[in-house]
């Protein structure tokens, strides 16, 4: 699944690139110009977060003169996964490969993070602007075929990136089980259908009026960062980062949900998949009046699919549901005692390899 997250997120990348060369090619600056702004705007806090992470973690400097200038070349995500394949290649020493763990899995979750932003703020804001472009000049499905392609792969890449995190953020915890392939096949259809109703619905309210788009997308970004604020999510010890976090996020939260503090966030998604059924489905109802096109009234129905698959894997498949918890209650008393053997194991080689460090 790691793999393949990486794939799509390439592959929308190329899809970008593409976009850009057609739009100035057929002189259509303004879509050329709000697409250069979605793809590189984003890189600067990503860049800068990594460049952060690179100066603290574990408290120590990672830095080099080669690794700085890839950072103010906007590099930051090609650099994380040379990065993962090099330590990946020294885990593998039977002398110091213990030692490099601990730098495997920190660099996987930043450069998951960092590919969830890049993928949230670039290709998402990306395909809301191409499905505008096909309501305003629908000419037929042949010539909307490539647009439809890269929608499909976008939405792809965005569940894949949100899986990928929240997965990375699993397997820090020892009392966590892994997810099985049928709780991840729908973790990643539930979050396709949401993806999708949600910039479907984006793109019909610019289509019925930019000021009402602009109002709306402000109003969100607003409440998201005050939401933040009180919910403590202390991703950074400085004041200022954490600002820039809650900021960040608000934006990409236009676009969808993820979890942004490593805790239960099962009344979070509540609230937010609550209003925003409601909000979709008001634009989806006023579009549909205002433009005849009644078609776009499926896509409410595309949303309660994706509710039907989270409960279905919430409920069944998820190692915390109530269902699966029946179905196995003494495997996962065997796990968590294991998790506690594997937790006290951890650690007391993480202080072996201190003290040979010492």
């Amino acid at each position: 699944m790691y793999v393949i997250g990486i794939g799509s997120y390439i592959g929308t990348f190329a899809m970008n690139i593409n976009s850009l060369v057609n739009y100035a090619s057929s002189d259509e600056w303004w879509y050329f110009s709000i697409l250069l702004t979605a793809v590189v705007l984003p890189q600067v806090p990503i860049n800068l977060f990594s460049f952060w992470w690179y100066r603290n973690d574990s408290g120590e400097c990672y830095v080099s003169w080669p690794n700085t200038v890839g950072h103010c070349l906007l590099l930051a995500v090609p650099i994380r996964m040379g990065e993962i394949g090099k330590i990946a290649c020294r885990t593998r020493s039977k002398e110091k490969g213990a030692s490099y763990y601990h730098r495997f899995f920190l660099a996987q979750a930043d450069l998951s993070f960092l590919r969830l932003v890049a993928v949230y703020a670039g290709s998402a804001s990306q395909l809301v602007v191409k499905i505008y472009k096909l309501l305003s000049n629908w000419t037929g499905v042949e010539s909307a075929l490539l647009e439809m392609v890269f929608g499909a792969l976008v939405l792809v890449s965005l569940a894949l990136s949100t899986f990928s995190m929240g997965q990375h953020c699993r397997s820090h915890r020892h009392d966590k089980q892994e997810l099985s392939y049928a709780s991840t096949v729908l973790q990643v259809l539930y979050r396709i259908c949401f993806l999708a109703s949600r910039v479907f619905a984006l793109a019909c309210l610019f289509h019925l009026g930019i000021t009402y788009g602009i109002c709306v997308c402000v109003g969100a970004f607003i409440v998201c960062i005050i939401w933040f604020h009180f919910m403590e999510t202390e991703f950074t010890e400085n004041w200022k980062q954490e600002r820039f976090y809650h900021a960040l996020m608000a934006y990409l939260h236009i676009f969808g949900m993820f979890n942004v503090k490593d805790d239960p966030a099962r009344y979070r998604y509540a609230f937010y998949y609550s209003v925003s059924f409601f909000v979709e489905a008001l634009v989806y109802a006023v579009y549909a009046l205002g433009t005849g096109r009644t078609f776009v009234c499926l896509f409410p129905g595309l949303f309660l699919v994706g509710l039907l698959c989270h409960g279905l894997e919430h409920e069944c498949f998820h190692p915390g549901g109530r269902l699966y918890m029946k179905r196995a209650p003494a495997e996962w008393e065997n796990v968590c005692e294991e998790c506690a053997a594997e937790a006290s194991d951890s650690a007391a080689k993480e202080r072996a390899v201190a003290a040979e460090a010492l």
